[in-house]
């Protein structure tokens, strides 16, 4: 049976946890050739393959700058080549010049010779972290931009492309310009990276960059002088899709980061200590990051319902490193749903399972929940639930368990979850129910997208106590439901 951690014991832990910014930049050195741009709308710029010098067949006339020395006219010439820059909104691609100001050019109307090898280098290298840091990615050309004077784009966030899609890459051409500064919003930081101070003072020829996961929000600062040219990439994951089961090579060993050492060092002397989770417990970790979570997903032609599974290959930043750093030391770790229950009375003091007895009361009294999660109960679901039951608490319409209550005797404390860091994560899923007043209705229940990590008895950490959650921590997809 559990017993709680102390609130000095995990707030150890969360101050371990350290968070580095969720985003990287800096300049790059490149040859000549790598600043060559073909673009045109009359006939198709992929007739040179890109990133590969191929001249052009004389019977495609195409326009051609050279951005080691772009002049005036060429650039006035890309900018009146684009199109109006929209935004998605709503699932819609709008165009509002008091929200974003810009020109774009499609992928198919330009071509680059920038190689990519480096700047998947730069993504491996820079952003990514563990083994993620290992992965085959995909860089797919997606859009170039001509930002000129008074241009900007209000804060907003990329729209993924696909479930496999975790960040951009935006690549700034050395053009004279003044202005346009990228200002990084996320989890309450911010972050102003300034392209054309970095390119003033960079060795020439370069480019500069800068990547970002893609629930990062960010806005575009307005242009005072000259011309911003950006050529933005999408960044996947090529293995997101792979069979389950190991990779075919083994991931190479890779130096763990400052973040992973420091939370490892202060996990391994919490479970070392006999009084933290001495009868053994569940700690919660509220992730940092957003993650596509769909009701029904699309395989193949048909329709499924959704599952969790695919959120383990794409986890990022603190929420892969602590997933990463639980399963190595052989804690059983699951994703989960933390629904907040505000239906007390779905609870009866009769119908609820006595506490152990052998856990004493002074037991209870400090760090039963860790960090304050509002003094309302959380149901946890193991999976996206698929709502049947029109009646019964909301732990049994969902398919999960009471895992916190403001009133601990209402819940059997081997299945309270004492969180680290906060059940509020930035996914947020929604499950219809049906909720009854006068009369019953449709309603929508909110979800947080969160961790759950097992922990054995004080003698026995690695062993976890029988539950019906007997498939905790796997990274396969399953594609028979």
């Amino acid at each position: 049976m559990a017993a709680p951690a102390t609130s000095e014991m995990l707030q150890r832990l969360r101050d371990s946890i350290v968070r580095k910014p969720p985003y990287e930049s800096g300049t790059l050195p490149v040859t000549p050739k790598d600043l060559i741009l073909y673009f045109g709308k009359d006939t198709s710029a992929q007739c040179v393959p890109r990133h590969m010098s191929i001249p052009l067949r004389a019977h495609h006339p195409q326009s051609r700058i050279d951005f080691t020395t772009p002049s005036a006219a060429q650039l006035g010439e890309l900018a009146k080549a684009c199109d109006r820059a929209s935004f998605g909104l709503n699932s819609a691609d709008v165009i509002d010049e008091n929200y974003r100001k810009a020109g774009k050019l499609d992928a198919e109307h330009f071509a680059t010779l920038l190689a990519t090898e480096r700047l998947v280098e730069i993504v491996h290298n820079q952003l990514l972290e563990g083994e993620a840091a290992q992965r085959p990615l995909k860089l797919e050309l997606y859009k170039l931009n001509v930002y000129g004077e008074g241009s900007f784009f209000k804060s907003h966030k990329d729209t993924p492309r696909g479930e496999s899609m975790f960040g951009s890459l935006v690549v700034t051409l050395p053009t004279p310009h003044a202005g346009g500064a990228l200002v990084l919003r996320h989890g309450g930081e911010e972050w102003t990276v300034d392209a054309a101070t970095a390119l003033a003072e960079a060795p020439a020829p370069s480019v500069a960059f800068v990547t970002f996961f893609s629930d990062v929000e960010h806005e575009v600062l307005p242009v005072t002088s000259g011309h911003r040219v950006t050529l933005t990439y999408n960044l996947s994951y090529g293995d997101i899709l792979s069979p389950a089961g190991p990779p075919a090579d083994p991931i190479p060993p890779i130096a763990p980061s400052v973040g992973e050492v420091s939370f490892r060092t202060a996990l391994e002397a919490l479970l070392a200590d006999p009084e933290f989770l001495k009868y053994g417990g569940k700690l919660g970790f509220g992730l940092r990051h957003v993650y596509p979570v769909h009701q029904q997903v699309l395989k193949g032609s048909t329709w499924k319902h959704g599952r969790l599974d695919h959120v383990y290959k794409l986890l990022k930043g603190p929420d892969a490193l602590v997933h990463r750093v639980c399963t190595a030391l052989q804690l059983r770790v699951k994703l989960c749903l933390a629904y907040r229950d505000y239906y007390e009375d779905d609870y009866r003091e009769d119908v609820v399972e006595e506490e152990a007895e052998d856990v004493k009361d002074e037991d209870k009294k400090d760090g039963l929940f860790g960090v304050d999660i509002g003094g309302v109960a959380l149901v946890l679901v193991p999976d996206i639930p698929d709502v049947e039951l029109l009646d019964g608490s909301l732990a049994e319409r969902l398919g999960g368990k009471l895992a916190n209550h403001p009133k601990p005797s209402r819940v059997k404390i081997d299945h309270h979850v004492q969180w680290v860091t906060e059940p509020k994560s930035l996914t947020k899923h929604a499950t219809p129910v049906i909720a009854y007043g006068n009369q019953a209705q449709l309603d929508w229940e909110y979800a947080d997208l969160c961790l759950i990590v097992s922990v054995g008895k004080a003698d026995r950490r690695s062993e976890m106590p029988e539950d019906s959650d007997s498939e905790e921590g796997r990274v396969d997809s399953d594609d028979s439901d």
